[in-house]
């Protein structure tokens, strides 16, 4: 990650983290730990920055005889805290348009080249934003078919992996067919039946090569299904992180 960028995103993590009350170094690391790991010279940088630049405020008191340090976020930190909302809205727009085209083929190095320059890419997160907006209502329209639907598209998907468990099933069958003709061709040389000895083996044979055409026909199919949820989950946490920046 840039220098800059992840320095950027220690800040708002810290002011983040004193948006609500007054805290105090050790419980600052302690309330991000579950998100991200700070060591206290790293924290104490961070504060010292962010006093600076005016963002937070500090004042100590007494804790259990000691003196304490808290710090206070000013309305400059909550101020970067709104800004930051933006400029999150920004940074994702940028991911996912890097992300689609990498799904498209692209290489990371190709796919960050078509982003574009800065003015570029704000027209377009603009223009994307203009077009969408008109469409917050034909959204809802789309989520209540979808609950409305889903009887139906949720047999259908069922009906869509049952289709596929069939056929390993039947990859199952032509397998164990095609062991039983190994099996049984020895068995019929042994007591001189060259005939169904070969009739057997013949079958073997065959069998197994339906066997691995199944085989590649259902490790296809398995794969090709397994995408389309990908994808379908995939769209919907990209759906719902926009609308939650928004």
């Amino acid at each position: 990650m840039d220098k800059q960028l992840k320095r950027g995103l220690l800040d708002i993590c810290v002011l983040a983290a004193i948006k609500s009350s007054d805290s105090y170094g050790y419980k600052i690391i302690k309330d991000m730990k579950p998100f991200l790991t700070l060591s206290e010279s790293t924290l104490y940088t961070i504060l010292k920055r962010l006093e600076a630049a005016g963002m937070l405020t500090v004042h100590t008191a007494e804790h259990n005889g000691r003196l304490r340090k808290y710090y206070h976020i000013t309305s400059a930190g909550l101020q970067r805290l709104s800004e930051f909302k933006t400029d999150w809205q920004e940074m994702l727009a940028i991911y996912r348009f890097v992300d689609d085209r990498m799904e498209d083929g692209m290489t990371e190095e190709e796919a960050v080249a078509a982003v574009g320059n800065t003015n570029e890419i704000a027209q377009r997160i603009h223009t994307e934003a203009a077009v969408q907006a008109p469409q917050q209502g034909v959204r809802v329209w789309l989520i209540l078919l979808l609950v409305l639907g889903s009887p139906l598209w949720l047999s259908l998907y069922a009906a869509l992996w049952a289709v596929i468990i069939s056929l390993w099933a039947v990859f199952v069958s032509f397998a164990a067919v095609s062991l039983s003709g190994y099996v049984a061709a020895p068995a019929f040389g042994v007591h001189g039946n060259f005939p169904m000895a070969a009739a057997s083996l013949g079958a073997g044979l065959f069998m197994t090569g339906c066997t691995i055409f199944l085989f590649f026909g259902c490790l296809a199919a398995s794969k090709g299904v397994c995408r389309l949820t990908k994808k379908i989950f995939a769209g919907i946490r990209r759906s719902d992180g926009k609308e939650r920046l928004q």
